[in-house]
């Protein structure tokens, strides 16, 4: 299992169609968002004294922009390595 380092969050990305479940993007953003499942979290980073921890969980559902974070294959599963303020959004 891959564990993300820091205030970093494992990202599995999956087939999700944002459309068919009620989120909309313009056709020039449909290939610049990814959406996945949260699968681990960093421990945090210490910021000048205080610990930056984000604010998902493992089992989250989230959406990324593609070109952020680092990619990250195990076995057949994708992965995307990223940080807090590379995620766009929730889906709930």
């Amino acid at each position: 299992m891959i564990e993300p380092q820091g205030n970093r969050i494992l990202v599995e990305l999956e087939d999700f169609d944002l459309e068919e479940n009620g989120i909309f993007l313009l056709s020039t953003y449909k290939d610049v968002y990814q959406t996945g499942t949260v699968v681990a979290v960093g421990k945090g980073s210490d910021m000048n004294g205080w610990v930056d921890v984000p604010d998902v969980k493992v089992g989250d559902k989230v959406i990324v922009t593609q070109t952020s974070g680092t990619m990250v294959e195990d076995g057949k599963k994708k992965y995307q390595i990223v940080e807090p303020k590379n995620l766009i959004g929730e889906v709930a």
